[in-house]
């Protein structure tokens, strides 16, 4: 991908050069298959660009998430020229678990809005994600065990929880 879209001007290849030194970027054609990937991206799913290129998205995905017709719905999308947004669960080489907060991008001919791949850029937050999952796991053992109630600034009752209410 660094390859395939430094090839346009040079101001725009300076652009996504930078954009490339601190995020992870993959590009895929409109079916998903991958095109290219850079060092930051490989680095995080644990993989080398000969074992990803020509390979399809799906390989980092959970058997479940590739039958979903959330995921036929979600290249659909994408290759009618939306773009998608938000926190995504991935897995790595060897199956190891990956959250990855990503921008899918459609990149599109022209004014014609066809569009030519997708471009994915990431970053991982997987340790933020495991943080917040310990978190509420501490949270919820907490709840269970004390009696805990929360107020607002103004001392008013938000919620107790029912080992307070009993």
């Amino acid at each position: 991908m660094i390859r395939r879209l430094n090839n346009t001007s040079s101001a725009s290849a300076d652009k996504f050069s930078a954009l490339s030194k601190s995020q992870g970027i993959i590009e895929f054609d409109t079916s998903g298959k991958i095109l290219d990937a850079n060092d930051n991206f490989l680095k995080v799913v644990g993989y080398s660009r000969d074992e990803v290129i020509g390979k399809h998205h799906s390989m980092f995905l959970s058997d479940a998430q590739k039958t979903a017709p959330s995921y036929a719905s979600f290249w659909s999308s994408l290759s009618a020229g939306k773009d998608q947004s938000g926190e995504f669960q991935r897995f790595g080489k060897g199956g190891k678990e990956i959250w990855l907060s990503a921008s899918y991008m459609p990149v599109l001919k022209g004014n014609k809005g066809m569009v030519l791949t997708v471009v994915k850029v990431a970053t991982d937050i997987t340790e933020t994600k495991q943080k917040l999952a310990s978190f509420e796991g501490q949270i919820t053992a907490i709840n269970r065990s004390q009696a805990v109630i929360h107020f607002d600034l103004d001392g008013i009752i938000q919620s107790a929880n029912e080992n307070f209410c009993k």
